[in-house]
């Protein structure tokens, strides 16, 4: 004998996540994070400065320049890595590139690496994700929650 009972219905299971859930998993993320990416420089060897934000940077070769400042037109010379050696970008394919700096669209932390540069500095920069691409990446070659690695020669700066 056959039935007509109604299958029962499934219910919404909506997940929810308090306030301090999240805080103490974006706390998690970013320990791991700043692991991979002191373990980066160390197996490196290299002597970085690090922002408050949580950039790092160090200037291999000087300049003789002027010093960039924010709302300066910058121009530079790059290659894009990831921490695992893999090229991404370099403005010997794409171009140099040129942002007005703080006012333009390019990785907030390179906005705040250049500003510790001078004209004809060359340095490695290393930007969290959350400073680089983000949780979702570039949707090209990098991929989500991805530290990157710029090599950047800041090559001119103009006011204008």
């Amino acid at each position: 004998m056959f039935s007509c009972e109604e299958k029962p219905k499934q219910k919404n299971q909506n997940v929810t996540i308090t306030k301090d859930q999240s805080a103490d998993f974006n706390k998690q993320l970013i320990k791991e994070l700043n692991f991979t990416i002191n373990d980066y420089i160390k197996r490196n060897g290299w002597q970085v400065e690090t922002t408050p934000t949580g950039v790092r940077y160090m200037i291999y070769e000087e300049g003789k320049g002027i010093q960039a400042e924010s709302g300066m037109i910058a121009l530079i010379e790059f290659e894009v890595y990831l921490l695992d050696g893999t090229k991404c970008y370099s403005s010997k394919d794409e171009g140099i590139k040129q942002f007005k700096i703080e006012q333009s669209d390019v990785e907030s932390g390179l906005h705040e690496a250049v500003q510790h540069m001078k004209v004809g500095d060359r340095a490695k920069v290393i930007l969290p994700h959350y400073r680089a691409h983000g949780l979702i990446g570039d949707s090209k070659k990098i991929p989500p929650l991805s530290p990157i690695i710029y090599d950047v020669y800041l090559k001119a700066l103009s006011k204008y």
